[in-house]
Formats: C-alpha cells, sequence, structure tokens
C-alpha cells in the first residue's frame, strides 16, 4: 500500500491526494489486509502510505462515516468486529444489491466485459493453484467488481462498495487455510466460473443465481472461521 501511495504522491495536488489515500485504505480494508479488531494511530498508518497526517486523517474519517472502521481517544481508530446479527443483515443487503447488479450487468453486458470478468476467473484459479491468499482476494474483489461495474448504476455499485468495507476486514481470514484447502476454493471458484459462464449465456436470472450462490458460500465459510457468528444463515 505504501509503494503505491508514495510513487503517486508527489505528482498530485491535495485533493487529489486525499482521494488517492482514501481510496488506498479502502480498497485496503475490501480485501482483507486489515483484520477485524486491528487498531491503529493515524501516524503510524501515515508513516505506512507514505504521506503527512492530514490526508489520512481526513480519509479515516470518511471510512468511519462508512462504518468500516471506528475512531478512538487519542488519534487512533480499530476495525469493528462485526456481531453474528450484523453479519446477517450485512448479508442479506449483499444478496439483493450484488444480486441485482449481477443481473443488471448481464442483461447489457458487452464482449468486453465478459472477456474481463474471464481473465479475472482464470487469474482466481491461477492464485489457487498457487497457494497465494494475497492474490486471491485482489482477483476476486477486482471480479466482482468488473461486474457491479458493469451494471451502469454508479449508486448501487458504490452500497456494493460501503458493504464490502464492512465484511473485507473477515475476508482474508475466511480464506486462511487456502494452503491446506485449495481443493475447497477450487470448488468455491466453481461459483465465478458460473457466473461467467451466465454471462456468456446473456442470461441475467443464472448470473443473479450465481453472484447470490457465491455469496451463500462465503457465508458458509465464514461460519465455519468464526463459529460464535451462528445465527440463522441468510436466505
Amino acid at each position: 500500500m505504501r509503494d503505491e501511495v508514495a510513487m503517486n504522491m508527489s505528482r498530485v495536488a491535495a485533493p487529489q491526494l486525499r482521494e488517492l489515500v482514501y481510496d488506498q485504505l479502502m480498497r485496503a480494508l475490501m480485501v482483507g489486509e486489515f483484520k477485524p479488531g486491528d487498531s491503529f494511530t493515524i501516524t503510524a498508518l501515515a508513516e505506512q502510505v507514505g504521506t503527512s497526517i492530514v490526508p489520512v486523517r481526513e480519509a479515516m474519517q470518511r471510512l468511519s462515516a462508512e462504518g468500516a472502521i471506528e475512531l478512538l481517544p487519542g488519534k487512533s481508530a480499530r476495525v469493528p468486529q462485526l456481531t453474528p446479527d450484523a453479519f446477517d443483515e450485512l448479508m442479506m443487503v449483499r444478496l439483493m444489491l450484488e444480486g441485482k447488479a449481477a443481473s443488471l450487468a448481464a442483461k447489457a453486458a458487452t464482449p468486453e466485459l465478459i472477456a474481463a470478468i474471464r481473465l479475472q476467473y482464470d487469474r482466481m484459479s491461477d492464485a489457487i493453484e498457487r497457494h497465494d491468499v494475497a492474490a486471491m482476494m485482489i482477483e476476486n474483489k477486482r471480479f466482482h467488481f468488473e461486474i457491479y461495474r458493469g451494471a451502469g448504476a454508479p449508486t448501487l455499485e458504490r452500497l456494493i462498495e460501503i458493504l464490502w468495507l464492512r465484511v473485507g476486514p473477515y475476508l482474508a481470514s475466511s480464506f486462511s487455510d487456502l494452503e491446506t484447502g485449495v481443493s475447497r476454493y477450487s470448488a468455491s471458484n466453481d461459483r465465478h466460473r458460473q457466473i461467467v459462464e451466465a454471462f456468456e449465456a446473456g442470461d441475467p436470472k443464472a448470473a443473479k443465481r450465481a453472484v447470490q450462490n457465491d455469496l451463500r458460500d462465503f457465508a458458509e465459510g465464514f461460519r465455519k472461521v468464526y463459529p460464535d457468528m451462528s445465527t440463522s444463515a441468510p436466505a
């Protein structure tokens, strides 16, 4: 995260730098670079990303307003831990919004979009074969948001992003046994293959169903890693 920001910070004005820092922190949360319960100071995070504290503080204030982090006394913050009810609610809303986005995207899919999601599927398959959790997280996020951008509904896409900010810190933990559970994750990636095939067939209903089944699989795997999250799975 530091290298990507530092490489660009000297070439942008302050407003663009604020957006750049926010984007980098947002992406880090969405792919699980931060874990539930992690705490950090603004100063330490600014040093990590290679900027002054001002754009980091402003980014953290935005992320706090979106429910992605909790601001604490002493210029520090923490990644919140979900309760079972909060997780179930997040999954319920994700099923609705991400299913709708997939349906819209499949209905309007271009050859370029289909090729893009096929490429991301192939990259996820490669990451699984390499037992590379970090790459799997990144390619999984890119795969899904290629689809959601394809829906042509920016407000819907932004709402989905906010939900991913809340659940992202749990993603890497849910895939933490990739080295010993390759077959399980290969089976999980079959859901992504089904999504690609639905787009290739021009079938919005199948695309919606496949995305929602992918989310249900995540919820099931999540509860195996976090057995305290034992309320009823979202329908």
